[in-house]
């Protein structure tokens, strides 16, 4: 995922990546940050190298913490995780995200490598 807002920071919850043809197996490890591990999540923040992710408990959808991005003015900021996909295969990609302030634009970009 890479995550840009264009004044405020905002937040990230209940990710999931299912196969369509194995639709019960969730392929991401804590995607409702519930474990709050950074070590299941690679992070990066070229504004800050040695930025640590945030995980906290407001104002998040459905689990108790999500992921707040440290990303303000146009910054970047990037999370992901590792997993296998199949050539030709059908991919689910759900998440809530959510911003402190109703007028800022959040852009997601998805990239599969």
């Amino acid at each position: 995922f890479e995550f840009q807002s264009d004044n405020f920071g905002w937040f990230l919850d209940d990710v999931s990546v299912r196969a369509g043809h194995a639709p019960d197996d969730e392929l991401l490890q804590d995607g409702s940050f519930t474990d709050r591990d950074a070590n299941v999540w690679n992070h990066c923040f070229p504004s800050n190298p040695t930025a640590s992710p945030n995980f906290f408990g407001w104002p998040c959808h459905s689990s108790p913490s999500c992921f707040q991005t440290q990303s303000f003015d146009f910054n970047t900021e990037y999370l992901g995780q590792g997993f296998l996909i199949e050539s030709g295969q059908l991919y689910s990609v759900e998440f809530y995200a959510s911003s402190r302030d109703p007028d800022d634009r959040l852009t997601v970009k998805i990239t599969f490598q």
